[in-house]
């Protein structure tokens, strides 16, 4: 596999995955939020926590407040983003400095 499709790939992923975890699952939490059977004040609150904490905001509403339906489902995929992010970044870290490493060792 070349470097060149790993990078594509990856940028891909990455990409696919920022727009999910940082734009559709709050929007989602926020609409969910607003549309679940609870008191006004819990939707209030929830409302403007998701909307000024965003996505950390809506990890916590998705870990502690809600795990039914299919909100359950968009949870568990943003968790799969957030896990995937982490150990793409580490090994991506890892690729690179070890090419940076190999090329620098070579150099002298």
């Amino acid at each position: 596999m070349s470097p060149q499709f790993l990078t594509v790939f990856t940028l891909a992923f990455v990409a696919g995955g920022f727009v999910y975890s940082g734009i559709i699952f709050p929007i989602w939490s926020i609409v969910h939020a607003v549309t679940v059977q609870r008191s006004d004040r819990f939707k209030i609150f929830w409302t403007l926590a998701l909307i000024f904490g965003w996505t950390v905001t809506a990890i916590f509403y998705g870990f502690f407040v809600e795990k039914a339906g299919k909100f359950k489902f968009a949870f568990r995929l943003n968790l799969f983003f957030v896990i995937s992010f982490l150990v793409l970044g580490v090994a991506v870290f890892l690729f690179v400095s070890e090419s940076l490493v190999r090329s620098l060792s070579a150099e002298t």
